[in-house]
């Protein structure tokens, strides 16, 4: 017998109004009708957004510090 085949499903999207979840909802609905498919469609995603707003918090943080020094500096 073989073993379910495991995928995690991860949305890298964090834009309001995108449109990712939606083909993830129809691609879980897909694998949930098969046998030989288990999925995780939960837990890794939610990672993933925290770890994307990190990011985007980060790198909002760094573009500010940069604009600063330029308007120190005079530089463009």
């Amino acid at each position: 017998m073989t073993s379910a085949l495991r995928i995690a499903l991860v949305v890298g999207s964090t834009r309001e109004g995108r449109f990712g979840p939606r083909i993830a909802d129809w691609f879980k609905d897909f694998a949930d009708g098969r046998g030989d498919v288990a999925l995780d469609a939960g837990g890794a995603e939610k990672a993933a957004t925290a770890m994307l707003d990190d990011l985007v918090w980060w790198g909002n943080a760094l573009l500010a510090a940069r604009r600063r020094d330029e308007g120190r500096t005079g530089a463009v």
